[in-house]
C-alpha cells in the first residue's frame, strides 16, 4: 500500500479542513479525498476556496490558496467507525500540537465533525 501524509499544513493558513482520519482509498492512492465518489475537491471550488477545480493529486496546491488539511487520527481505515474512542483520545495531544505548530491555522472546519482547539 502507498502511504500518504494526510496533513497538508504550513504557517499562515486562513483555514484548515479537519478530517477524522484518512480513508483507506486515500492512503492507497497517496492523496487525500481521492475516491471518485468524494466531492471534496468540487465543493471546495464551488464554495470559492479555489479559483479552479483541483484534483486529489494537486492537494499541495491548497497551500497556495491559504488552505490546509489535517486529520485527527493518522491511521487510514475503510470506515471511520473502525477508529476507537481510545484511538481518538490517544491522538488528541499530537493533534493539538500540530494546530499549535501552525499559529495562524485557527479555523478548523469539518464536514463530518467539529474540531476544537
Amino acid at each position: 500500500m502507498i502511504t500518504c501524509e494526510p496533513d497538508i499544513l504550513t504557517r499562515g493558513l486562513d483555514v484548515v479542513f479537519c478530517g477524522l482520519n484518512p480513508a483507506a482509498s486515500a492512503a492507497a492512492a497517496g492523496h487525500n479525498f481521492s475516491s471518485r465518489s468524494n466531492r471534496f475537491w468540487k465543493v471546495l471550488h464551488r464554495a470559492g476556496f479555489t479559483d479552479v477545480p483541483l484534483q486529489a493529486h494537486e492537494e499541495r496546491r491548497l497551500l497556495d490558496y491559504g488552505c490546509g488539511i489535517i486529520a485527527v487520527v493518522g491511521r487510514p481505515t475503510q470506515r471511520v467507525d473502525e477508529v476507537s474512542l481510545e484511538e481518538f483520545k490517544a491522538a488528541r495531544a499530537e493533534f493539538k500540537a500540530k494546530i499549535r505548530r501552525y499559529p495562524r491555522a485557527r479555523s478548523p472546519l469539518s464536514a463530518s465533525a467539529p474540531c476544537r482547539r
